[in-house]
């Protein structure tokens, strides 16, 4: 008898801890809310994403939903979590140092735009392997490649199935969210220099923080189109593409860089001119920039458009 009761009691026991050790799903915290029907929000990778309708601006395109700010670092630092990847800062930094004693010791200078090289100035926005600095966790994630926002793009399609389709905004969708029918500046048709985070009258080092509130957004409340980082534009590598020996994607095209960084200035007249096109193109999609970040277009799937909220995130 006593045996029985012991057997009892530890199945009990553990009935009660698988109870309260798996994820809970209920409408009471849901992955996804919907506070309107012009809102999408990712409730554990704190990002928003605002409806775009270009049929507003005359546009022919179909709606989308388009996050407010660049992916922040504490997004991607929990992608690199849950697949195992690791962000080498550090080893770029140092692979960019040695790169340049060689250039000043031999006097030869070695680039072109096909390299896949990476841009550092300030190596206090380095990351410790998957750790941004301490107090940047609210700051856009740079030094990311073409592949890796792409990959983590495909990331929260495999979290959030039930959503529709993440990926990047090609250049078209981009320009219509940042110009609408045709302004200056995504904020309207006057140029000023305390709205974005540019270096148009002081020189700036690093970019802020994507939850500060800024003047430098569109009627839609999409943010930083102008300053903070230039992002990256969905371009010919998201197609398949051929692999060199050595494992490293041959460069089949361009893709669009879009939008100013924190360090873009305009000599002498201080100010940054009205500019509705691309900032630059890179050939090599494994180029990497600490003024270049991303931030993610959702193609919504009927079931978003059905619901108020949804449940927890598949793994």
């Amino acid at each position: 008898m006593k045996s029985d009761s012991r057997a009892l009691s530890f199945w009990m026991v553990a009935g009660v801890f698988f109870a309260f050790s798996q994820p809970r799903t209920s409408a009471e915290e849901p992955s996804i809310r919907r506070p309107d029907s012009n809102t999408v929000i990712l409730v554990a990778e704190e990002m928003t994403f605002r409806r775009i309708s270009p049929a507003r601006y005359g546009k022919t395109e179909n709606d989308f939903f388009l996050q407010t700010t660049e992916v922040a670092n504490a997004a991607f630092a929990r992608f690199l979590n849950d697949t195992g990847q690791l962000k080498m800062d550090s080893w770029m930094a140092r692979t960019q140092r040695d790169r340049r004693e060689q250039e000043r010791r031999t006097g030869v200078m070695r680039r072109s735009t096909t390299d896949a090289g990476a841009v550092i100035r300030n190596e206090a926005l380095l990351w410790d392997y998957n750790q941004p600095p301490p107090g940047k966790e609210r700051y856009p994630v740079a030094l990311v490649d073409y592949l890796e926002a792409r990959e983590f793009c495909q990331w929260l399609g495999r979290r959030h199935p039930k959503v529709g389709r993440f990926r990047l905004p090609n250049k078209q969708e981009w320009m219509v969210a940042a110009y609408g029918s045709g302004r200056n500046y995504p904020w309207g048709d006057q140029w000023n220099p305390e709205i974005p985070w540019v270096s148009a009258t002081s020189d700036r080092s690093e970019p802020v923080a994507v939850n500060l509130p800024t003047r430098d957004q569109t009627p839609e409340g999409i943010c930083h189109l102008w300053g903070n980082l230039t992002e990256w534009s969905l371009g010919y590598w998201d197609e398949p593409f051929e692999i060199w020996p050595t494992g490293v994607p041959k460069s089949l095209g361009d893709t669009a860089f879009m939008g100013p960084s924190f360090a873009s200035r305009s000599q002498p007249s201080q100010w940054l001119k009205p500019r509705q096109d691309y900032w630059g193109f890179v050939h090599n999609p494994l180029s990497r920039s600490e003024e270049t970040g991303f931030r993610v277009l959702l193609v919504p799937s009927a079931n978003l458009t059905n619901s108020t909220s949804l449940t927890a995130p598949a793994r």
